[in-house]
């Protein structure tokens, strides 16, 4: 559960920054290609991802990140004789 919580966080972030640099790619395109409104997209395109992006990185979003840490990583469901077992075996090897 955590873990589905950490991604769905990071996720408008790694949108965003994708959208930043494909738009990025499109407009150097039109403009090497002389396309004026490839060149206008895509730097539409380039701004709004690049503005959402640091908008996210310098809102409270990041408080969200602490509110995970009060929930508990899943606990392992390893017997008792296993970890002994476990433990047994490494100390043996250190000898």
């Amino acid at each position: 559960m955590r873990k589905i919580l950490e991604y769905a966080l990071v996720v408008p972030f790694v949108v965003l920054l994708i959208i930043a640099i494909a738009g990025a790619f499109v407009a150097l395109f039109g403009a090497l290609t002389g396309l004026e409104n490839v060149k206008l997209v895509g730097g539409v395109f380039a701004g709004f991802g690049a503005l959402g992006f640091f908008a996210l990185m310098f809102s409270p979003f990041h408080y969200f990140f602490d509110l995970l840490s009060f929930i508990k990583p899943a606990q392992s469901h390893v017997s008792g004789t296993a970890q002994s077992k476990v433990s047994a075996m490494s100390k043996k090897e250190e000898k």
